[in-house]
């Protein structure tokens, strides 16, 4: 120790006699020790420092010297400054070991003394043949490690299968609670519902058919399970972790898969199945956001979802937009449909009541429409020659729109009589035929139709517009002498 030159020799440096200079405390306390301070943490050459309290302890040795008030927020305060005085950016590696949260190991297999921990797993026997063990990467947090343990048998029937709760400050099993299968995948831990009480839940799976889906509630310094379920096999009732899912039928097998959970609480798993599964919250309510750009539908119609925004409200408050997946009839409506159904698609079974399997049905969203009665139709039906053509209904009062008709050659098709509007009854209209270049309308080709032809061609009488339409034998647009030509030879069979 550096004393200090003054009245006071047995005085240290960073001492005044009421004072403690902390920078100067530092700087000694450094010069005779290896520790520097690097990615948050302080590093001695065994290793990164996980507990500060022996850190403290040695400084508490320094400063007892001197009478000074508030020694442990003194010490607090040295090591805030410590952190400065120690900090490096990045430290050179040293090639014969490897530093490690909990210890030194180095390459020729050796451990620093007291540098490592370990926790001897626990399967309810003592069969050294057939230990614990584990194959999965520990759940860590807030103290608590977290570790699926194997029975006596990996792949037999809660033959001793358990998860473990290790207390990392004393380095000891808190407690075990069975499962039926070996949790042989790492789990995955939430602190979304923890209380004033850091409560967690952490979730293991079954490697065991049906690939049960396991929940534990754990806070630090608990020592039994919060709760369990009590299950039979061959005779003998087992207290067991609580089962959140229960995978069934086609979807039931050996599951060695970590639960992975997105930021809406859904935990997503696949098993041997070789199905991928996705359990979460249930639906609290289905609210229709938006309403549909239509409401009102005479029955006989089918429902336009076009406008209409659906939300789902899940239990643990998520709300998702599943318009997009939203299920609802497309069957004509009915007078009854007045309360129209929006359902939430894809949802199948639940653990409900302790009851695997069961079906799951959420609730349905509502859409008041308004069903008018379908208004009376009429039918018009549409003849060529008497022979059905085609037919069509309307309600009356609606606008009639006749279908178009190719003529066979030879023939002109005028059009079809239809009224403007449908009237109140059953109509039959014939299509309006004539044959081309029947001047007379006779039905038939003759010289007078020729004659006539004649006539208007060379202006003696006047041609209606029908007259105009038949007489053009050869699509000119105008009646002449050769249209009434063509009509003789025809007339005469000279073609």
């Amino acid at each position: 120790m550096t004393k200090r030159k003054s009245a006071d020799l047995d005085a240290p440096i960073w001492f005044d006699g009421t004072n403690i200079n902390e920078a100067l405390f530092c700087d000694e306390f450094l010069s005779s020790r290896k520790i520097i301070f690097a990615d948050g943490a302080f590093f001695t050459p065994d290793g990164r420092v996980t507990d500060d309290l022996p850190l403290r302890g040695e400084i508490y040795e320094e400063l007892k010297c001197c009478a000074v008030n508030n020694i442990p927020r003194k010490i607090t305060n040295i090591l805030e400054v410590m952190k400065l005085a120690a900090h490096v950016e990045d430290f050179a590696p040293e090639a014969d070991r490897i530093h490690l949260a909990n210890g030194t190991l180095k390459l020729d297999g050796s451990f620093t003394e007291g540098s490592l921990s370990f926790v001897k797993l626990f399967n309810y026997a003592d069969d050294p043949s057939n230990p614990a063990m584990s194959t999965c990467t520990p759940t860590v947090y807030n103290g608590r490690a977290y570790v699926g343990g194997s029975g006596t048998s990996q792949f037999g029937a809660y033959s001793g299968h358990n998860i473990t709760v290790i207390d990392l400050e004393s380095m000891s099993i808190a407690y075990t609670v069975r499962t039926k299968g070996y949790p042989q995948t790492s789990g995955v831990l939430t602190t979304a519902y923890a209380g004033d009480d850091d409560t967690v839940y952490v979730y293991f799976f079954d490697n065991f058919t049906p690939g049960m889906l396991r929940v534990i509630a754990d806070r630090p310094g608990q020592t039994e399970p919060s709760a369990v379920v009590q299950e039979e096999y061959q005779g003998t009732t087992y207290d067991c972790a609580p089962v959140l899912f229960t995978p069934d039928g086609a979807q039931a097998q050996y599951a060695i898969c970590s639960p992975i959970i997105d930021a809406d609480g859904t935990i997503y798993f696949k098993n041997d199945s070789a199905y991928l599964m996705a359990v979460g919250s249930v639906v609290d309510r289905i609210e229709i956001a938006k309403l549909p750009d239509k409401t009102v539908y005479t029955i006989g119609e089918t429902f336009d979802p076009t406008g209409m925004q659906v939300l789902a409200h899940y239990a643990n408050g998520t709300v998702r937009d599943i318009t997009a997946y939203a299920v609802y009839s497309t069957a004509p409506l009915t007078s009854d449909d007045n309360m129209f159904i929006i359902s939430h698609p894809s949802l199948m079974y639940q653990n409900r009541d302790g009851v695997p399997g069961t079906e799951y049905h959420a609730p349905d969203g509502v859409i008041n429409l308004v069903i008018n009665a379908a208004q009376p139709t009429f039918t018009v039906t549409y003849t060529v020659n008497g022979e059905f053509y085609a037919e069509q209904t309307y309600a009356a009062g609606d606008a009639v729109n006749a279908p178009e008709y190719n003529p066979e050659e030879g023939f002109v098709f005028l059009g079809w009589d239809v009224p403007e509007t449908m009237p109140a009854e059953n109509i039959t209209i014939d299509a309006a035929l004539m044959l081309r270049g029947d001047a007379n309308g006779s039905g038939s080709l003759d010289t007078a139709d020729s004659l006539l032809m004649l006539r208007i061609a060379l202006g003696i009488i006047p041609a209606n517009e029908t007259e105009r339409i038949i007489c053009d034998m050869d699509g000119d647009g105008a009646i002449t002498s050769i249209d009434a030509l063509l009509v003789f030879r025809k007339a005469m069979g000279i073609e």
